[in-house]
Formats: C-alpha cells, structure tokens, sequence
C-alpha cells in the first residue's frame, strides 16, 4: 500500500505544467495542489493531488471543483475523492498568489500502519472530511468508520488536522 501512495504522488508531482492542461483555448485545466499536513492519526505526512475547475480566476468563484488526492504520512496514508470551491478573500486588500479561501468536501479511505495516534496499525477506514483553506493554511476535520481490523474501540471516530500548502 504504501508503495502505491507514493507512486502515485510521484506521478502527481512529476508531471509537467504542459500536461496539466488540456489545451490553450480550453477553460478548465488541472491544478496540482502539495504541502504537508499534521494530523490526528497518521501524525505528520506529504500531500499532493489534483483539481480540475476552470482556468480562468472570474470563472472560479461560484465552481464546485473535482478533487483527487493522495497523501502519505509516518503512520498511515490516505485516498480522497471529492469537490472543492474558491472563495473571494475576505480582505479586498488581500491579493497575490495563496490568498484566497476555499472549502473542500471529500471522502476518504484511510489505512494506518507503524504507530498512529488513537486507533492501531494495520486497519482501513473510510469516512467524510471538510477541509477550510486560508492562503497556505487550513483545518480539517473528519469522521472515520472502520471497514477492516480488528483493534477494540476503533470502530469509529473523529479526526483534525492541519495543513501546510498550496491547494
């Protein structure tokens, strides 16, 4: 498992800018988005992924985004699905590159392994989590439910974290 999180994140991160768009006149394109990210479970890890929403800033504003991402931390990784929106900053004078605010809804499936934080190794779990983004810095919190393991008083429960990056 851990194997294929970090292939796929090479993958992400590897590819070039040319290939993340899907051509000169189309109004959408791919956006990759990494950091690193503090949390409850799997401690600390790298982030990296995708979202597909339109290319141009004045289009962005009222567009629920496509969101695929990865993300392999010291006890556990984590596959998400789901859609994300960029808000206006709340400050007019705020501007540049990470200013802005978005919200992000996805479902996850979360495996663990070595020693996490709250649950035991070796267990997978799958559940919702809304992530709130300002400039480079934001919250997320979640709530798991196992789908394999065996670890007593694991069978659910509610995760936070932080996150470091651009998205």
């Amino acid at each position: 498992m851990r194997i294929r999180i970090a292939i796929l994140a090479t993958l992400l991160l590897s590819l070039p800018r040319t290939a993340l768009t899907q051509g000169a006149h189309d109004r959408y394109t791919l956006l990759p988005h990494i950091g690193l990210q503090f949390f409850s479970t799997d401690r600390l890890g790298l982030f990296g992924g995708v979202t597909y929403r339109p290319s141009l800033e004045s289009d962005r504003e009222r567009f629920w985004a496509a969101a695929l991402g990865g993300e392999l931390g010291i006890a556990g990784g984590e596959l998400n699905l789901g859609v994300a929106r960029h808000l206006r900053p709340i400050i007019s004078d705020v501007g540049g590159l990470g200013s802005d605010i978005s919200i992000k809804g996805q479902l996850a499936y979360l495996r663990t392994w070595g020693d996490p934080a709250h649950v035991g190794p070796r267990q997978s779990f799958l559940g919702p989590e809304v992530q709130v983004m300002w400039s480079i810095v934001g919250v997320r919190v979640g709530y798991f439910s196992r789908l394999s393991g065996d670890t007593p008083s694991d069978e659910s429960f509610f995760t936070v974290g932080v996150v470091l990056g651009w998205h």
